[in-house]
């Protein structure tokens, strides 16, 4: 029973870190006053989206995909990105 309810909790740890991240950067980006601009812009969006996605990466190859997905982003991202 207690193998089994920490296999289920670092799953359930994991969406709730998705989840946190993502939601972190959406205040990002309505505190840069980008919140307009990504409602209008479908590929903006699309892009600040990919964002949320390094939540998925093992904790190693964050910071260098990151580096490799930045220069990708719109000139506007820099506000959320720094």
């Amino acid at each position: 029973m207690i193998k089994a309810s920490k296999s289920e909790m670092q799953v359930v740890t994991s969406k709730v870190y998705i989840f946190h991240s993502a939601q972190l950067i959406c205040q990002k980006i309505q505190v840069s006053g980008l919140a307009r601009l990504s409602g209008k812009d479908e590929n903006f969006s699309l892009k600040m989206c990919h964002l949320s996605a390094l939540a998925f990466l093992p904790a190693d190859d964050i910071l260098e995909t990151f580096n490799e997905l930045k220069p990708h982003l719109p000139g506007e991202a820099k506000a959320v990105t720094d």
